[in-house]
């Protein structure tokens, strides 16, 4: 096969053929975004901080000094061992695809009926760039939440996702060459079949030949890589795009001489940061388990006689999602709370009292029924039981009412982040039974809103507050109630 790499090979490529715990990379390292102050090319003897020595040298001349397709992070430095974010990476790309589109007079927009992706968290200063290369030209993709979470490193999973995306995009203009294939992306121990980037892996590793693997026969694809690491990289791609499918520029651009590489200082890497893609499937099992603790004092000025008011006990539910039925899925759900008066004793009636609530509902997830990190709303309807039970203070008979009837119910749920969601439900009952009390339940409303912390992992505490308001019989123009802090520990399977 032609060589398209520079006479640099070991020297560009020593990052790939190395365990990144021994490159010289900061623990420090940060990533930085790119001042537009310096969008035109610089001569490498401007920047104080590559010495001609620097294993990546010529990787970063070619990009800075002779394409002007990468710019350094301020006006004297390129912080090679920055991490390569993903703002940064949508400038090189964006910076190709211009001259390329120059050199040869075509345009390689990629032509979709997919809408538009409106990326809240871009600023200004990058918007017109990450527009045109995730929307125009389709090389880079949202992250959930419709954000592009531009400041955020870029791993080798998503440089080699980014790469074999822009290989195709330039192919489908100069057809593809018949190279021949290697198979080295086998012998990777950490690239499942199923994986969501194993097919750009293998397709960069094997058939672009750009990446390699490490020594000890891993990918290491959740590593992120530095600004150093990322233009060796990004100058073999712009090599082979120039050898084999279209020009980059008018005139070829020489070699620059290879330079001895020294071996980096050995430094430890940076634990990775999770890979976004794919989404977390929707689990089949929602279960919560907690307490509740609520105040029921009818009189708001009288603060001392709060605990006289207020009861206490424990919660479950379990949620049961079925397979998809079209674009949404069906549930059931059960439910069960229990209440303990605090101080019974101070009641003029009775000397104990507690409230036990249960029942079950059919449940239809509207929106979110593939993932648990999308936006969910979720209808049920069901049928609840109340029982409220005591003793009489002056017989020591047992008081005891039944209430029960057909229930309705509303649920939302929006992960802000990986870490947080917000939680709200209501929740409405309509009694029917216990028809020869006067202190019976006509109807009851609960309502809850609370936080999901983290939003969609295996274990949540949920944390939030509980308002339950409902008219009796004997009282029909009171609204009774109590209401509450709930914390619950939410296990999803």
């Amino acid at each position: 096969m032609k060589t398209y790499k520079m006479k640099s090979f070991l020297a560009g490529t020593l990052f790939l053929a190395l365990p990144f715990t021994q490159m010289n990379i900061p623990a420090s390292a940060a990533p930085q975004p790119v001042s537009p102050a310096f969008q035109i090319a610089m001569a490498m003897s401007e920047l104080t901080d590559v010495p001609r020595s620097h294993w990546a040298y010529q990787a970063v001349q070619y990009l800075v000094e002779e394409l002007a397709v990468m710019d350094p992070l301020t006006q004297s430095e390129f912080k090679g061992n920055a991490f390569m974010t993903r703002y940064d990476l949508a400038e090189v790309f964006y910076n190709i695809i211009r001259k390329l589109e120059t050199t040869n007079g075509k345009s390689l927009a990629s032509l979709s009926d997919a809408p538009l992706e409106n990326m809240s968290d871009v600023d200004e200063k990058h918007k017109k760039v990450v527009n045109s290369i995730v929307n125009d030209y389709g090389i880079m993709q949202a992250m959930p939440g419709h954000k592009f979470l531009g400041n955020e490193a870029i791993s080798r999973y998503e440089l080699a996702h980014e790469l074999y995306t822009y290989f195709a995009l330039v192919e489908r203009q100069s057809g593809a060459p018949n190279m021949a294939l290697r198979d080295r992306s086998a012998d990777f121990t950490d690239l499942p079949a199923d994986h969501w980037a194993t097919k750009a892996v293998r397709g960069i590793v094997d058939k672009y030949q750009i990446m390699e693997g490490h020594p000890d026969s891993t990918f290491g694809g959740g590593k992120r890589l530095t600004r150093y690491q990322a233009a060796a990289t990004l100058r073999d791609f712009i090599g082979y795009i120039n050898a084999y499918l279209m020009p980059i520029v008018p005139q070829p651009t020489p070699l620059p001489t290879a330079i001895p590489t020294p071996r980096p200082t050995p430094t430890a890497m940076p634990t990775p940061l999770p890979t976004p893609i794919p989404k977390a499937p929707l689990s089949t099992f929602d279960l919560r388990l907690g307490g509740d603790f609520r105040v029921t004092n009818g009189n708001p000025t009288d603060f001392t006689n709060l605990l006289n008011n207020s009861a206490y006990g424990p919660n479950a539910e379990l949620t049961v999602w079925f397979p998809k039925l079209g674009p949404a899925r069906l549930g059931v759900d059960v439910y069960a709370n229990y209440l303990f008066w605090h101080k019974p004793e101070d009641f003029m009636v009775l000397n104990r009292f507690n409230r036990l609530s249960t029942g079950g509902s059919v449940l239809w997830r509207i929106l979110g029924a593939d993932s648990a990190e999308d936006l969910s709303l979720v209808f049920g309807l069901g049928y609840d039981l109340t029982v409220l039970a005591g003793n009489h203070k002056n017989t020591g008979a047992a008081y005891q009412t039944m209430n029960h009837g057909p229930s309705a119910s509303l649920g939302f749920e929006y992960p802000i982040t990986s870490w947080l969601s917000f939680v709200a439900n209501e929740h409405f009952t309509w009694y029917l039974g216990a028809q020869n009390y006067l202190d019976r339940y006509v109807w009851r409303n609960d309502a809850f809103i609370g936080l999901n912390i983290p939003a969609y992992t295996f274990a949540t505490f949920e944390l939030g507050y509980r308002d339950t308001r409902y008219i009796q019989a004997d009282k029909p123009s009171i609204v009774l109630g109590d209401m509450g802090p709930e914390a619950n520990l939410r296990l999803r399977f």
